[in-house]
């Protein structure tokens, strides 16, 4: 993968998706101050906040901003599982106010990974103990259902 054309077009998928009304740009440019006043302003903390939601208020169904900005990126071919947590990791970084640089290096991104990957496996992790927590439940209703219908 050439990672630079890629953080390119992620960069450029932020843009097309929230528009330079939302959120304007970083200038190449710009030294540490300047690029810690745009990580930390409303407007940069608004849109990753939006990166998450459905792209369509209206539509809990529509794609999330996230989704929309990976679709920017890469060809439906070229869409996996790996991609996309590379995508939402270029991305993290774009709003880490610890990274303070414009350019996005390969360390960077696979720190993003890493956490991604942890966060990922969290969230699998407390679906998994829900359902089994709601079974648990479920089956020790019907079982007391059961056993009352039966004394009846």
């Amino acid at each position: 993968m050439r990672k630079g054309y890629y953080v390119r077009k992620v960069k450029d998928g932020l843009w097309a998706v929230f528009g330079a009304h939302r959120i304007k740009p970083v200038d190449e440019h710009y030294n540490k101050d300047q690029i810690k006043a745009w990580k930390e302003s409303d407007e940069a903390k608004s849109v990753h906040d939006d990166l998450y939601k459905p792209s369509n208020p209206n539509d809990e169904l529509s794609n999330t901003n996230l989704t929309l900005i990976i679709k920017h990126v890469f060809t439906e071919k070229e869409i996996t599982l790996e991609n996309a947590i590379w995508v939402q990791a270029v991305l993290e970084a774009i709003f880490d106010v610890d990274h303070l640089s414009t350019k996005i290096d390969n360390d960077v991104i696979d720190i993003w990974k890493d956490a991604i990957g942890k966060k990922e496996v969290i969230s699998i992790v407390k679906r998994i103990v829900k359902r089994v927590v709601f079974l648990f439940f479920f089956l020790f209703f019907c079982h007391i259902t059961k056993y009352y219908f039966c004394l009846g």
